[in-house]
């Protein structure tokens, strides 16, 4: 997981850099659509692929050691021996155990378990905040017959603005403000189908999946704030693409009149799409619609180069190292081929471990590990002594 918040950290700070950078530069639309890299990321478990150009080739992994992770059985057979000194694998576990991987464990287990209840609790709110307004808006809705909708169609008194609601069945739900005038109905229609068109209600709940895994994220809830943002511009760019451009003026102060309560950030946790906002948001949606921005084909190459250098960076893994360093050796081979490497007569490590002796004045047991190890080139021996003195 460690892995996963680093690169998506990575990925949200490009996201956000682009959409400042790019901002009036490029469609509404294709603003919304890079939040999907970032959502893909989050919910991305591994990395697709090793890549040498990844951002995790800079970062430091420490590993444990294989005797520090995995303790030796008992009457298993030895670790490598150091020639200059045998190590008692008891001594070896005790203090292998006594090192910086034991004092971690606990600490990674005590994470954990703090992470699986902020998920807990988080996603208990979304469940509550959803069941509340489910029920609230069965029991307070009436049907209301609006020929050529693909889909009901309601009217909720208790609601502050127009939205689409509902995972396996969405329904759009009006208020009476809504339904004073044919005209507007029709614009409010037509925005809350546009959000139908883009599946922003499954959006939504992507939206709140990602909250709850990563609750301890400031970086995904300003994706999450921004997203849910950006997901409004993409949808009066849509409508008035249905509507028609002509039709802007009246549709921009339908979007103000509707507007009338602030956003609330328990909206980040219901799948219903709002026409609520703060007056930066509204300030930002009236402009876009009065501009309506186009993406240039130079800027669209911009940002699909961007967006390629970033999925390189964020959705990769870091390159094997071992692998390299078998290629370095084979490249050095290759350019020494007449060098020699002598024979080395390895001795056997189990007789070395057997023949072990906790006397250093035993001269037969002495002697026979001495007879066990082996002796450089041309040098030969026909007695030794031992000084313990």
């Amino acid at each position: 997981m460690t892995e996963t918040i680093i690169t998506s950290s990575l990925l949200i700070l490009i996201i956000l850099a682009l959409r400042y950078l790019l901002r009036g530069r490029i469609s509404s639309q294709l603003q919304y659509a890079l939040w999907l890299l970032v959502a893909i990321r989050l919910l991305l478990p591994f990395p697709l692929f090793e890549n040498p150009v990844s951002v995790m080739n800079v970062i430091p992994v420490t590993q444990m050691s294989e005797q520090a992770a995995i303790p030796q059985a008992a009457g298993s057979t030895p670790p490598e021996v150091d020639l200059t000194g045998i190590t008692h694998p008891t001594v070896h576990n005790s203090i292998a155990a006594s090192g910086p991987a034991a004092g971690a464990a606990p600490v990674a287990k005590i994470a954990r378990y703090i992470w699986l209840c902020g998920l807990f609790l988080t996603g208990s709110f979304f469940a509550i905040s959803n069941i509340r307004l489910n029920r609230n808006l069965k029991k307070n809705r009436k049907k209301l017959d609006i020929p050529g909708s693909p889909l009901p169609v309601y009217l909720a008194d208790h609601l502050s603005s127009p939205c689409l609601y509902g995972i396996i069945r969405p329904a759009v739900y009006l208020t009476p403000d809504s339904l004073t005038d044919q005209k507007r109905t029709s614009f409010v229609l037509a925005h809350e189908l546009t959000h139908y068109r883009h599946r922003d209600y499954l959006w939504a709940l992507i939206r709140i999946i990602c909250l709850s895994i990563y609750w301890f994220h400031p970086l995904v809830w300003a994706a999450a704030v921004l997203s849910r943002r950006d997901s409004e511009l993409a949808c009066d760019e849509g409508t008035l693409r249905k509507l028609g451009h002509e039709n802007r003026a009246e549709y921009g102060r339908m979007i103000i009149e509707m507007s009338t309560a602030p956003s609330k950030p328990s909206e980040l946790f219901c799948c219903a799409t709002t026409m609520t906002g703060g007056k930066k948001e509204m300030t930002e949606r009236i402009r876009r619609i009065a501009r309506q921005p186009k993406t240039l084909l130079i800027t669209l190459a911009a940002v699909v180069i961007a967006a390629a250098a970033a999925v390189a960076l964020t959705f990769g893994s870091a390159a094997n190292k071992s692998d390299s360093k078998q290629a370095d050796a084979q490249v050095s081979d290759e350019q020494a081929p007449d060098e020699q490497v002598p024979d080395v007569q390895v001795p056997d490590m189990q007789e070395l471990w057997d023949a072990r002796t906790p006397y250093v004045g035993d001269n037969a047991a002495v002697g026979k590990l001495l007879g066990l190890l082996p002796l450089p080139d041309g040098l030969q021996h026909d007695h030794f002594e031992l000084h313990t003195g």
